[in-house]
Order: structure tokens, then sequence, then C-alpha cells
């Protein structure tokens, strides 16, 4: 693979501005069926291939949230480093020792051997010198083990990694030793490099690794015991605020325990959807399921805990007798989680997981309204437009499964205009209105979802629908994965949208039974 830069305006000789381009292959050989006399000489590869929008995604400090609105707060600190890394290449090797005893056969003593004197992650060197001690036994700079262990698959560990990474002094200026020649100085620019490497290995390799050796269920569970893990502190911290808010404001104990309903009916809405998951057959589709509702759980009780939160330090900052504006507005609030929890109720409930007709308007029209603040806060147009004007669509599909699809697509759209804008920002462009668009077509009972962010770019069409596959920088990868799978499950015909001219695609099209 290769990091490097590319002018913006190759055409324009004053125009010196360049930007990163992050470029390679991922190759698979594909492993020796049991029937199979001979290995595979089958190779499965992908390109690897990001710029722009998507590029600064993956590279950004996962510490600093993208700025909703036209706020610009956290833009520097959240870019920092990619523009000033400098170029870059790498190649790796990554060996399955259980098909390497298979297939080498007498020789594999002479494999592991030389496996065992090489492997550790990816060696660094400089102008063709060794910088220490990146990938010595005791390294884990990539932390590879560590992701393999907290994921409970050992595929991508150090163990079974040989390959190397190439700067130079001149092209990497930040990439600078520390005083006791113990490794890189940690810097913007090493993080970025870090965050480089890793997503190339985790995803753009791993993809293809889950693909053809990992077993889907478990690394779908792992997924969903994370979100659990998430959804369970959420719970936990809005009780504690809660609590802290009942004693602030003793008058307001009716709202203080309304909003304990919710948190509760949260959690019921969870061990729900648990209960009835627990009846598929297919465990991968489980976990996966299961995953979509706790996506949807993680973002409610977010908002909650946002809610309640800054209710809290209004009251901190004001005298006992003022009425913080916290509390003026928590009566909208309230109106805000019911529409939520109406969204849970066809999600989460035992029975509910069956076909009906369904008004696919009415599903749209609920999730919009209950994203208002949401695009309010980000400075998000939208619109849904329907053909003919008020007309309905209804269609034969499980209705809560519905709402995972667009709640997906809308989580999706709200990261990236934000991002977008963020990157606007950084060209002296402020403005960026961000819009989504859906439009309901009852003629010929289909749906279009677009937005004007950056798009999707053209290499990643089929990856994005890969299980674990994200640019964002902590994406879990699987939203994309549960829409294709859902629109399957209820006969919905999924596509991408027509190409725009700057070569990346703006959305997607439901063409529905």
């Amino acid at each position: 693979m290769t990091f490097g830069y590319k002018r913006v305006n190759p055409d324009d000789e004053e125009d010196f501005r360049e930007s990163p381009v992050l470029s390679g292959t991922a190759k698979f050989r594909l492993p020796k069926p049991p029937d199979a006399p001979e290995p595979l000489d089958v190779i499965d590869q992908k390109d690897i291939a990001a710029t722009g929008d998507g590029l600064y995604s993956l590279l950004a400090t996962s510490g600093y949230a993208v700025s909703g609105g036209g706020t610009t707060i956290n833009d520097a600190p959240r870019f920092a480093g990619i523009e000033t890394l400098g170029p870059f290449t790498a190649e790796g090797f990554w060996f399955n020792r259980q098909r390497a005893q298979q297939e080498f056969g007498d020789n594999y003593i002479k494999f592991k051997t030389w496996l065992e004197q090489w492997a550790g992650g990816l060696l660094v060197y400089r102008d063709g010198y060794r910088v220490y001690p990146y990938a010595a036994p005791d390294d884990d700079w990539l932390e590879l083990d560590q992701r393999a262990l907290r994921r409970k698959s050992f595929k991508l560990n150090r163990g079974q990694f040989v390959g190397y990474v190439r700067i130079t002094s001149l092209r990497n200026r930040e990439l600078r030793d520390q005083t006791n020649r113990q490794g890189l100085v940690d810097t913007p620019e090493k993080r970025a490099l870090v965050q480089c490497l890793q997503y190339v290995i985790w995803k753009e390799l791993g993809s293809l690794v889950t693909q053809h050796e990992e077993r889907m269920a478990t690394k779908s569970l792992t997924t969903v015991r994370e979100i659990e893990k998430q959804v369970t502190e959420h719970a936990k911290d809005a009780k504690v605020t809660l609590r802290e808010l009942a004693k602030r404001v003793p008058d307001e104990h009716q709202t203080v325990a309304n909003l304990r309903g919710y948190v509760e009916e949260l959690e019921a809405a969870w061990a729900a959807a648990k209960k009835t998951l627990k009846r598929q057959a297919n465990q991968a589709d489980l976990y996966l399921h299961l995953a979509g509702v706790g996506i949807l759980l993680e973002f409610v009780i977010h908002e909650l805990n946002r809610v309640t939160g800054a209710t809290l330090q209004d009251l901190q900052k004001m005298s006992d007798s003022a009425l913080p504006p916290g509390l003026k507005s928590l009566a909208r609030q309230l109106q805000t989680l019911d529409k939520r929890l109406r969204i849970l109720d066809p999600v989460s409930t035992p029975g509910r997981q069956r076909k009906e007709d369904t008004d696919v308007v009415e599903v749209l029209e609920t999730l919009l309204d209950a994203h208002e603040q949401q695009f309010e806060r980000h400075h998000i147009k939208v619109n849904l437009k329907l053909t003919p004007e008020g007309a309905r669509l209804v269609s034969n599909v499980i209705v809560g499964q519905m709402y995972q699809i667009f709640e997906n697509l809308i989580v999706n759209s709200v990261y990236w205009l934000s991002h977008h804008r963020a990157m606007r920002r950084l060209e002296g462009n402020e403005d960026f209105e961000a819009a989504i668009e859906i439009e309901v077509d009852a003629n010929t009972n289909s749906i279009t979802f677009r937005d004007n962010g950056a798009g999707i770019e053209w290499a990643d069409r089929e990856k994005i629908f890969e299980p674990f596959f994200s640019k964002k920088p902590s994406g879990r990868g699987i939203g994309l994965y549960i829409v294709r799978s859902l629109c399957k499950e209820n006969a919905i015909t999924l596509s991408l949208l027509e190409r725009m001219a700057a070569g990346t695609i703006p959305g997607f099209k439901f063409e529905m039974p």
C-alpha cells in the first residue's frame, strides 16, 4: 500500500495545494477445500482506495467528535497530523499457521522457523535503516494482539504477520525518534500513521479474512457484546444523573420520574429484543439483527444522557431560585423521547417480527420526527418528497425492520454530512448547506435516499455492504450490512444510485415488494 499526496488542481501551475491519497491492494489466497487434492491458486483481491472525506474520516482522531452545525471547535485537533504525515509505503504478509502446516507438509518446520524469526507485525525502516523497537518480540505498536484478544479472534495477531513500513527523513520530518531511541515521539503524525496501517489491516485485509476464514457468528456476537456494554453503561450513567437532578430540583419530581421511566423502558426493550431474537435459527443473523436493535437503543439512551447531563450543568451554574433553561426545555425533550420509544416498540417487541401491510411513509415520517432536534443541531435540512403529492406507499414487510433500515441510513448521513462540512471549512468554505432528500414514488413502489455530502467512493461500492468495513474512526461497520440483509429478508431490491460527475455515489434506491 502507498500513502501519498496529489495536487488538488494539477492543471493550475499556481495552485500548489495537495490532498492525501491512500492506495493499494489487499489479496487473499483462498484456502483448500477439504475434498481438493492440492491447494488452490485462486486469489481474491480488492483495491484499497481512499481520498477526500473518506480518508480524512478514517484518519481522524477518535478523541474529538465530528462538529455539528457551524462550530469549528474540533476541526483542527480532529484532523491534526494528516497533512503533515508525509508519504510512506508498506507491505505485509499474513499467514494462517494451520493452513501452512497442511500446505507446506515436510517443509513446515523450515517455514515455522522463518516465521518465528520475522513475525511480530510491521517493521519500520527510515532511509533503509530499521527503527527500533517496532515489531520486536515485546512490541505491539499496531495493537494487533490487543485487538485480537478483545475480539476473541486470533486471526490477525502479530505472530502471523510479517512486513515493513518505509519512511524517510526528508519526507516524514514529524516522525521523529525519542531521545532514548526507543521508538517515535508521540505526535499527531505518528497517530495518523498507526491509524492508517490499522485501517488497512483490520478493515481492508480483515474483511477478506472474515469472508473466507472467520465464523460470522463469532464476530457478530463480539459486536453485540460491545453494544450491550455501551447500553448498560449509558443507562447506569443516566440513573446517576437523574438521582442528582431529583435532589437538586425536588419540585420537578414528576419530570425526573418520567425520565427514569424511559430508562427502564429502554432496558426492557433491550431485554425483549434479546428474548425475541433467540428464537432465530441462524446464529449469525441473530447477532447482527440484535446489533441493529442495539444501535437504535444506544442512540436513544445517548440522547437521554445528553439531555439530563445538560440540565444538570445548567443547575450547577445557576442559583437555586432560578429555573435553568434545561428544565424549561425538558417538556420538548420528553416529547422527543416519546417519539423514539415509539420507534423501538415495533423493533424490539416479541411477536412483531412478521410481515404485514406497512405504511412505509409513516415509518419515514416517524423517524424524521424523532431526529428533528439532531437535524437542527447539525444544521441539516431534510426533504421528504412524495410522488404523487400526499401519496402513501403500503408494502408487505416487517415494520420493525423498516425502522432499522432507514435509521441506519439517517445515522450515516448525519455523520458524513457533518464531516463534509468540517472538510469544507478546512478549504475555507463556510457556505455548505447539508441536506438529506428522501423521495417516495408510489407509482413505481420505490424509495430513493440521498444526501449532498461527498458520496460513496467508487472503490467502496461493494465493500460498504460487507460486515465490519467502515471508514469512520471508530465505526463498527455493520450498519449497511444490516440494511442489505434486512432488504433481502423483506424481498426489497436494494441498489446504488448512479455515479455523480465527481465519481462518487450519492445514495440508495429501494424497490419495495
